[in-house]
């Protein structure tokens, strides 16, 4: 199943809140993060109520004294794939009961949304870090110049085309300055 990113950093974010936040105070948690989608208030208010008023809603909305209180629903951890167990600690699952529209919260145990997003974020820096490598170690020149590799076998080809009487004296001539040139240039 998949969804907006929009609508999966929200859910992320609240997965990682599972006490809950408000509007304000998720759209000040999607401010903070690498790649956020979240460009107002007003479009974090618009993409929670989509997530709310859905066939399995998502979002379970409250009132409080703090304000309006969103959680993350049982519907919407499998859609983050939040299934992994792992000694990280204790999260909390929200479930609503079908016939009375209850929040239960049952703990399991599950990855650290914050672990992993470091994680994710650690490999992707690595994976950058090895391609930059790579194109700097492809762009620059070697320190003695340009590198030659079977040099000898190269000039002796050379050699050989340069006297192959089916080219012409012109041809010729232009092998033999090929092959002069690249004997001044260094070894590899």
């Amino acid at each position: 199943m998949s969804i907006p990113y929009r609508d999966e950093q929200i859910l992320r974010i609240l997965a990682a809140n599972p006490g809950g936040m408000t509007t304000a105070e998720i759209f000040k948690a999607a401010k903070e993060q690498r790649g956020n989608e979240l460009p107002d208030a007003n479009i974090t208010s618009q993409r929670i109520y989509n997530l709310r008023n859905t066939k399995h809603a998502k979002i379970n909305t409250h009132d409080t004294v703090a304000g309006k209180i969103h959680k993350i629903t049982a519907a919407g951890l499998p859609v983050l794939q939040i299934h992994k167990i792992t000694a990280a600690g204790l999260a909390v699952l929200q479930e609503i009961d079908g016939n009375h529209g209850d929040t239960v919260e049952k703990p399991i145990t599950t990855e650290s949304h914050s672990e992993a997003t470091l994680d994710i974020i650690q490999q992707f820096d690595q994976a950058v870090g090895i391609i930059r490598d790579g194109l700097i170690a492809a762009l620059t020149p070697p320190a003695d110049g340009i590198e030659i590799v079977d040099k000898t076998k190269k000039i002796t080809l050379l050699e050989q085309l340069e006297n192959a009487h089916f080219f012409g004296t012109d041809d010729r001539a232009t092998i033999a300055e090929i092959r002069r040139d690249i004997e001044q240039m260094e070894a590899a």
